[in-house]
């Protein structure tokens, strides 16, 4: 088992390391890692875990370049969807939530691989829209960032 986790961590680290230039991607790499050593409800814990840090060393590196407009309009929103989402993974047996979480590591990278979806945005208005969406999916299976990167 000690092993397993050394490989999780490792994972953990090329994939967050991979991940900041493109500002999304750590949960497409990383879940499919740990699914293969727990249940969709731990996995995604862990992964949000692995996020966290990884937001926040983003944050300390990236702090002077930080869009707290972005912060207000998309972000609280986010929050909420997030809180929501997450309550709502826990309601979700795991099988089903197997298949969303399954779901989400397909359409989203095969979303990013087409022309028409890389350089789409959405106007500003709809951030919130966009915050909460992307929170929701966020907390119910751990992927957010392809959605978030057509709001932001």
């Amino acid at each position: 088992m000690d092993a397993i986790i050394i490989i999780v961590a490792i994972a953990a680290f090329i994939a967050a390391a991979l991940t900041v230039p493109a500002g999304f991607g750590l949960s497409t790499m990383l879940t499919p890692i740990v699914l293969i050593i727990m249940e969709p409800h731990e996995a995604v814990a862990v992964v949000a875990i692995v996020h966290g840090a990884h937001n926040a060393a983003k944050y300390y590196s990236l702090k002077e370049h930080v869009d707290f407009t972005a912060i207000k309009r998309y972000g609280i929103w986010l929050i909420i969807g997030a809180i929501i989402g997450a309550i709502l993974q826990n309601i979700v047996p795991q099988k089903p939530l197997l298949l969303v979480i399954g779901c989400f590591l397909i359409i989203l990278p095969l979303l990013t691989l087409s022309e028409n979806w890389t350089g789409y945005k959405i106007p500003e208005a709809n951030d919130r829209i966009g915050g909460f969406g992307s929170g929701f999916m966020g907390g119910l299976s751990g992927h957010q960032g392809a959605l978030r990167a057509m709001f932001l």
